[in-house]
């Protein structure tokens, strides 16, 4: 906590810096998950927006020791990740089964933390195939869709950084756009997460 007050990139409080936690591991499964939920109740205390992301299932019990924290003020939003829901045995193995995975949106309802639906990378050619399931999943949860574009190692191209790391570049392609329009018509739809943050 600490190291994160001196760094001077870090402006505190809702309009500051967006607190991300799971964007280049996994932060839910059985040995990251306690110590994510320790993290997070230390930063409360900061009052930043904190965003994690997750391919596991969140279980409303995994929310207490976060809500009811003396720091908690619904600054917390879960992002829900998928890449396809029909192929998820090929192209997600490892990860927790979306029936499961999506009853996070009830729990984190449940308990008062904000969820979004992620749906993230969008694989060309397969993820487009899901789109009216997602649809439904937005309209039956009453949630919004983060449809986000790939991240790349930067190398000097004229693509934008990306919004988690200058070193990271957007690489977008014609199925992320497609998806964004597709779900447009079940509910609001956000490039990136940060944008739908700073919406609420």
């Amino acid at each position: 906590m600490d190291q994160l007050e001196a760094d001077g990139r870090f402006v505190r409080g809702r309009d500051g810096t967006v607190l991300s936690i799971g964007c280049f591991s996994e932060c839910w499964d059985s040995a990251t998950r306690p110590k994510t939920i320790r993290l997070i109740q230390s930063l409360l205390a900061f009052d930043n927006w904190i965003q994690f992301a997750t391919k596991r299932e969140i279980r409303q019990d995994d929310l207490l020791p976060i809500i009811e924290s003396p720091d908690w003020r619904r600054q917390v939003v879960a992002y829900l990740s998928s890449a396809t829901i029909t192929q998820w045995v090929k192209f997600e193995r490892g990860t927790t089964p979306p029936e499961r995975r999506f009853k996070s949106f009830l729990a984190c309802e449940a308990s008062g933390i904000r969820s979004c639906l992620y749906v993230k990378p969008v694989l060309p050619g397969v993820t487009i195939l899901d789109a009216g399931l997602y649809g439904s999943l937005m309209r039956s949860h009453g949630i919004d869709a983060v449809v986000g574009d790939i991240f790349v190692p930067g190398g000097g191209s004229s693509e934008p950084s990306s919004p988690i790391s200058q070193r990271l570049q957007v690489s977008e392609h014609a199925d992320a756009n497609s998806m964004r329009s597709a779900l447009a018509e079940y509910g609001r739809v956000f490039a990136n997460s940060t944008a739908h943050l700073l919406q609420e």
